[in-house]
């Protein structure tokens, strides 16, 4: 699923399935940033969202999924379709929002998430 994924979203954003992302990044800035004298149709956006993978909605989550990766659907439904219980000590808490820290397909759901908003900024 994340070759799958990263190869649809890799045109749109580098932070992940994309090798060295952060470097491409960089080097792009800098070079758009030195080649271009402020008299440009372009712009540079970066998102930086707090606490953003326990802010994510998990039915944009869901909804990207199915939309454009049904077959990933039946793992990702049953991490993300119901609230999950998390043990904080002897206090149980339940995860109903975000994706988990730790899940190994957490940044792939997270940039699926927020692929929509991202291309309609690029697209419009």
């Amino acid at each position: 699923m994340l070759r799958a994924v990263a190869a649809e979203l890799q045109h749109i954003q580098l932070g992940v399935g994309t090798p060295l992302g952060c470097e491409a990044a960089l080097h792009a800035v800098r070079e758009f940033t030195t080649t271009h004298d402020g008299h440009h149709e372009h712009i540079i956006v970066k998102v930086d969202m707090a606490n953003a993978f326990n802010s994510i909605s998990r039915k944009a989550v869901l909804e990207n999924v199915i939309r454009r990766f049904p077959a990933a659907m039946p793992m990702v439904s049953k991490a993300y379709s119901h609230p999950t219980p998390l043990q904080l000590g002897s206090a149980h808490l339940w995860s109903q929002q975000g994706v988990q820290q730790g899940d190994l397909m957490g940044p792939l759901l997270f940039a699926l998430a927020i692929d929509p908003v991202i291309r309609s900024l690029t697209y419009p």
